[in-house]
């Protein structure tokens, strides 16, 4: 049974909301709550709330007075579900998710939609993060993955690369999937993809409750492809809000999600990609066939092993494979020390795709440059298998 408390809503919601059996509901209608916030204060009258599995905060209260009373709540009563009765145009998801809001539902709600949104908050024990200190980490299920993509420097293809995996592992993984850019001051995901963000990386590290998953998830743009995204933020002041530890707090979040999260980072290595490379089950390191590239990412991947070790599964991506001035993979190879994993070659596609804001996997189907992608999601299986096989006490060859 859900016990819900209803602050100050409209009758018809009300009274919707009072017809629903097997949930213990209170209702204080805008006069009297107004009354005893007056006699009592607001903070006497939040601390004297018996435990409620959710508060709807309604929409007879005015949006600053509403967001206040959510935000005192999500203090004093951390474990309740704070829902926001309001039309979308009434207040902005960000304004609503800074005061600790967890949903926002319309006012003219049928009695079906929040008999449906309780069913959600009764099987869910997220907390959020606010002034009680960070929720215990989630769990990522052995087999999910964390993907992070990066390279020694800009032009050598790293977020071409980022894009289509994420856009390949979605087409087998609809909506179980999330592409996130690092690249925290320049990242272009969203260009990319022809999308229009209504949040942003930007937002999860400003609004306090960001971690929680059901906030969490108000900031992730659908693509068409069944594909999640979190985008960069337009300004890059987000710099200055985020930390490596949130960093990898957020992608571990996000594992705990989602079966494949896929990471696009900048073009140096800072500490946001050291932090992310730290918490990856792969480690996807793209270099393009030059020899001062090359040497570059010798360089980065001996900094990250210095650090943080190698992750479980590593995977040299050579891009814009083309022999030219007796420069090959076997050369690039002895330039890094290491074998080559994946060779993805020059297509006409691939900067097709990048003007018109689709993916190149999408463009030219069984193509060059499409098979290399599917040889890279192939590798990210194996390291699945060998997860599960361990826990299975299979050997893996």
């Amino acid at each position: 049974m859900t016990r819900v408390l209803m602050l100050a809503t409209n009758p018809t919601f009300t009274r919707h909301a009072t017809s629903l059996g097997d949930h213990r509901v209170a209702t204080i209608e805008a006069d009297a709550l107004d009354r005893v916030i007056a006699l009592g204060g607001l903070a006497a009258f939040v601390g004297g709330l018996s435990a409620p599995d959710v508060v709807m905060v309604g929409d007879l209260l005015p949006v600053g007075e509403a967001l206040t009373l959510a935000e005192a709540i999500r203090r004093e009563v951390p474990g309740a579900h704070v829902v926001l009765v309001s039309d979308p145009d009434r207040v902005s998801m960000v304004e609503a998710m800074r005061a600790g809001i967890r949903d926002v539902i319309p006012s003219s709600a049928s009695a079906h939609d929040i008999e449906s949104l309780w069913a959600r908050f009764e099987g869910s024990n997220v907390r959020s993060i606010g002034v009680h200190g960070a929720p215990a980490e989630a769990t990522a299920a052995d087999s999910n993955r964390i993907v992070v993509v990066t390279g020694p420097r800009g032009g050598v293809g790293r977020s071409t690369v980022a894009v289509n995996l994420a856009v390949a592992l979605a087409a087998e993984a609809p909506r179980d999937t999330v592409l996130v850019d690092l690249d925290l001051q320049f990242g272009d995901v969203g260009l990319m993809l022809d999308l229009d963000p209504l949040g942003t990386i930007g937002d999860v590290f400003e609004v306090r409750s960001s971690m929680d998953s059901l906030v969490l998830k108000t900031f992730l743009t659908s693509h068409a492809g069944g594909l999640w995204v979190l985008c960069a933020s337009p300004t890059p002041t987000v710099v200055d809000r985020a930390t490596p530890e949130a960093v990898s707090r957020l992608l571990q979040r996000l594992a705990a999600e989602f079966r494949y999260v896929v990471v696009d980072t900048g073009a140096r290595l800072d500490p946001f990609t050291v932090a992310a490379v730290s918490v990856a089950t792969d480690h996807v390191a793209v270099t393009s066939m030059d020899v001062s590239s090359a040497r570059a990412l010798r360089r980065q991947l001996a900094m990250l092993s210095s650090v943080i070790g190698v992750p479980e599964s590593r995977h040299v991506v050579l891009n814009r494979a083309e022999r030219a001035h007796g420069v090959g993979p076997r050369e690039i190879e002895s330039l890094l020390g290491i074998p080559v994993d994946v060779v993805v070659p020059t297509a006409a596609e691939v900067p097709a795709a990048a003007n018109f804001g689709t993916p190149a996997v999408w463009r030219k189907r069984g193509g060059p440059f499409g098979k290399a992608v599917a040889h890279l999601v192939q590798r990210i299986h194996e390291g699945e298998l060998s997860v599960v096989a361990k826990h299975r006490g299979v050997d893996v060859a």
